[in-house]
């Protein structure tokens, strides 16, 4: 089999500023190439193998020598590896394919990569953007993306088609999970907001093996199962966890695919930097599950408040208080992402669009001052004593309003948490907005008299007052007479 698609020189990243390829991320001398685009999954997973990257190549000893190298720098170095390694890179080749098992493929299950996908997760879900109708249009640069989804994010069913049970992989212990990355002015920059020193990892007991060997230089075949099992206690084999053995075929559209050696049986065992943690009602730590209704808007001063011991990820609390330092512009973001897993017959999936959690937030430098911190606390808080005020409201017509029914609470519930789920809409479009005003006082008064309509006119929509019954009910919850 010929040597084919090399992912330095092919087009397959999805960016705001279209499509680029490896060498076009790190030959970017005035920042040009902007954050990813894609499916939330797609984000996550292009991500991680982008900072894998950074990380192999230069990892700092400490957050004095990161803070003090330029992204041209950054940039010399990653080019001078991708020159040297041009090799590992082929989509395409008899011997070292990228991230693909190199030996006894044959014997692993085969399957269409459309069916592949959604055999995995759900007839209705669509794990990149441009997946195509049918299989013989899958293109190489997708296939790539799909690689990477896969071994993050490739869920499980109960069995294989040929009986075998299959586990989770390696990003679905639990119910869900949030995550966290720092958003830069370009793609650059957003990689070197998000990296990780050798000091941190020798004193993070997750990996025994530190930074550990690229995924991409190891020799991914059954012969090597022992230094397979070893990326799972490493640093970079958590960013590209090999969750699959994958196999894809260079004349065809078939992909043979197995269970790989990073998966994990329990909470405990997996430790995820970049994953959100709060403290339950016991006050004992755990992972946020995602709310895709609200996302984490009620979280966000807690998150920019990197010192906030509520809500945090170790990303953030190693990080977040260097941006006013490094920050090229006079804005940082955060990619917040989550995902919400169902669980059937011992298998999980995702159930379909609604399971997805994708938001990007905006903020000014000054943000991170404690004076406007203050006033972005105090407006969290009216939007969320609105929202709380909306769904309570809305449940209690319905209570009343179906009182003979014994179904009423399941009726009353459902109704509330739909106009609730568009409330937070609502909120989640004006955020730019809330972060404005929080900046400007005479914006805050003109945003709550529009959010304040807003919410009146989903009580109306939701509460019907056709009736002399329904009026007399609407009036009695409608807060703002």
């Amino acid at each position: 089999m010929a040597r084919c698609f090399n992912l330095i020189d092919e087009k397959w990243i999805l960016t705001s500023s279209g499509k680029v390829s490896l060498f076009d991320i790190f030959n970017d001398d005035v920042g040009s190439v902007g954050n990813l685009v894609g499916t939330p999954l797609e984000k996550i997973s292009v991500f991680r193998f982008l900072l894998a990257l950074i990380q192999r190549v230069w990892t700092p000893k400490n957050r004095d020598e990161w803070k003090s190298i330029s992204l041209h720098d950054m940039r010399c170095m990653v080019k001078e590896y991708l020159n040297e390694c041009y090799d590992l890179f082929w989509l395409y080749d008899e011997e070292r394919p990228f991230l693909q098992v190199r030996s006894d493929y044959e014997k692993m299950l085969r399957f269409k990569p459309i069916h592949l996908f959604r055999i995995e997760t759900s007839d209705n879900m669509v794990i990149t953007s441009d997946l195509q109708q049918t299989p013989d249009d899958i293109t190489n640069e997708e296939k790539v993306r799909l690689l990477l989804v896969a071994l993050n994010f490739a869920l499980a069913h109960k069995k294989w088609g040929d009986g075998r049970k299959v586990v989770p992989s390696a990003h679905t212990v639990g119910n869900g999970f949030v995550l966290v990355n720092l958003l830069g002015d370009s793609l650059l920059e957003t990689l070197k907001f998000n990296m990780i020193t050798r000091e941190e990892l020798d004193n993070l007991k997750m990996f025994p093996y530190g930074l550990g060997i690229a995924p991409w230089e190891t020799d991914i075949s059954f012969e090597n199962e022992k230094e397979l099992y070893r990326l799972r206690e490493s640093y970079l084999g958590i960013l590209v966890p090999l969750s699959r053995l994958v196999r894809f075929d260079f004349n065809s559209s078939n992909v043979w695919i197995g269970p790989g050696p990073v998966v994990y049986t329990n909470k405990e065992e997996e430790f995820d930097p970049f994953w959100l943690q709060i403290r339950d009602s016991n006050g004992n730590i755990i992972y946020k599950k995602t709310d895709v209704n609200k996302g984490i808007i009620k979280e966000l001063p807690a998150l920019v408040e990197y010192s906030n011991s509520s809500v945090r990820s170790f990303i953030l609390d190693s990080n977040l208080g260097y941006i006013y330092h490094i920050a090229s512009g006079e804005y940082f973001g955060m990619f917040i992402g989550g995902i919400s897993f169902s669980s059937q017959s011992g298998g999980k999936y995702i159930s379909g669009s609604d399971d997805l959690l994708d938001s990007t937030v905006k903020f000014p430098i000054e943000a991170l001052s404690k004076e406007w911190l203050k006033s972005f606390k105090r407006d969290i808080e009216f939007v969320t004593e609105l929202g709380e005020r909306l769904y309570s409201s809305i449940k209690q017509y319905w209570l009343e309003m179906n009182r003979k029914n014994k179904q009423k609470k399941a009726i009353a519930e459902r109704i509330a948490k739909k106009a609730s789920g568009e409330f937070w809409k609502v909120v989640t479009a004006k955020l730019d907005t809330i972060i404005e005003s929080s900046l400007r006082e005479n914006l805050r008064e003109r945003f709550c008299i529009e959010l304040n309509n807003e919410t009146v006119s989903l009580y109306n929509t939701f509460c019907p007052q056709d009736t002399s019954k329904q009026m007399k009910v609407w009036v009695k919850y409608a807060w703002f007479l």
